[in-house]
C-alpha cells in the first residue's frame, strides 16, 4: 500500500475531484462535465477527442455504439446540453466516470494516440490501488484517514483558520468521532436498538451541551449531515465531555433502556453548565464555513 500511495504516476491522492476530470487536466484536454442527483456524467465526444487527439469524434463514437457488448455503457448514455466553443448549446451524449473507461477500453491503440495509452496505464494504476485496499482495509484506512484530515485541514486555513485553530478543530472532532461510537456501543448494550431512540437520547446531548437538539440545529443550519461538522472547536468539545460524562454515569449506574439513560443525560446537566464557561476559554469559538459560504451564528 504504501508503495503504491507514493507512487508519483498515480498521481495526488488527496485530490478529492473525481479521476476523469484529474486525468483531463493531467494530459491537458478538456472534458465537460454536469451534476445530476450528485452523479458526475461526463461528455462522451470530449473524452474521446482528448485520448485520441482527434478533432471531431463523431465517428469514433458512432461505431462504438454500433458495438453489441457495450449495453451497460449505451444505458448510462443520456443527452444533456453541452455549449460549444462558438457559445451555442447543443444536446450531446454524456456518460459516468464507468461509462468513460469502458470507452477507453475500446478505443485502438495507435502509436499516433499516445494520451490514450497513458491513461490506460494511469487508470490500471488505479485500479491495483483498489485492489490493495481490498486485501489490506487496515493500510487503506489509515491511508485515507490521513488523507481527510489533510484535506479538510486545507479547507480550514482557506476559512480563516490559523494552523493552530485548524489542528485544534480537527483534534477535538477526531476525538469526538471516536467518543460518538463508544456511547453509542453503550447505549446499544443497554438496551437501545430503535434508531428513534438514538435520535432522541443524541437530541438530549445536544440540547445539553448547546441548549437546542440536533434535529433543530440542523434544520437551523439548512445542512443535511451532522450540525457537528460546522460548529466551533469549543462547541464539539462541550458536546464531547457531555457523552463522555453521561457515559460514565450510565456505568456507574448500570443504568439499562430509554428511561434510565435519558435520567442520566439530563443529571449531567450541572456539570456541563459549570464547565461550559472554561471550555470556551480553551477552545476556538470559530464555527466552520457552510456549503452556502456562510459562518453558522454563534450560539448564545
Amino acid at each position: 500500500m504504501s508503495q503504491l500511495v507514493s507512487n508519483s504516476e498515480f498521481g495526488n491522492l488527496e485530490d478529492a475531484r473525481p479521476l476523469p476530470i484529474i486525468v483531463a487536466e493531467k494530459w491537458s484536454f478538456k472534458v465537460a462535465h454536469l451534476v445530476l442527483d450528485e452523479t458526475y456524467l461526463y461528455s462522451i465526444q470530449d473524452w474521446i477527442k482528448g485520448l485520441t487527439q482527434v478533432k471531431s469524434a463523431r465517428t469514433i463514437w458512432a461505431d462504438i455504439k454500433r458495438r453489441s457488448d457495450l449495453s451497460e455503457l449505451l444505458a448510462s448514455t443520456q443527452q444533456l446540453p453541452y455549449t460549444a466553443t462558438n457559445g451555442k448549446s447543443y444536446m450531446m451524449d454524456f456518460t459516468t466516470d464507468k461509462g468513460l473507461y469502458l470507452i477507453t477500453q475500446h478505443l485502438r491503440a495507435k502509436s499516433k494516440r499516445p494520451i490514450l495509452t497513458a491513461v490506460r496505464k494511469y487508470l490500471a494504476e488505479a485500479g491495483v490501488f483498489v485492489d490493495e485496499a481490498r486485501r489490506d482495509p487496515e493500510a487503506a484506512s489509515a491511508v485515507f484517514e490521513q488523507m481527510a484530515y489533510n484535506r479538510e485541514y486545507r479547507k480550514l486555513l482557506e476559512e480563516g483558520f490559523s494552523a493552530e485553530e485548524a489542528q485544534q478543530w480537527l483534534d477535538v472532532r477526531g476525538k469526538q468521532k471516536r467518543q460518538r461510537r463508544i456511547v453509542t456501543a453503550i447505549w446499544r448494550e443497554r438496551g437501545i436498538s430503535k434508531p428513534n431512540d438514538y435520535a432522541d437520547l443524541t437530541n438530549q446531548v445536544h440540547r445539553i451541551a448547546l441548549g437546542r437538539t440536533a434535529t433543530r440545529h440542523k434544520r437551523e443550519l439548512a445542512v443535511k449531515d451532522s450540525p457537528r461538522n460546522y460548529v466551533s472547536a469549543a462547541d464539539n468539545a462541550t458536546l464531547q465531555i457531555t457523552e463522555f460524562t453521561s457515559a460514565l454515569l450510565h456505568e456507574h449506574r448500570e443504568s439499562f433502556g430509554k428511561p434510565e439513560l435519558s435520567e442520566d443525560i439530563d443529571d449531567v446537566r450541572p456539570i456541563i453548565d459549570a464547565a461550559r464557561p472554561e471550555i470556551q476559554k480553551v477552545f476556538s469559538k470559530k464555527p466552520r464555513r457552510l456549503s452556502t459560504g456562510e459562518k453558522p451564528k454563534l450560539i448564545d
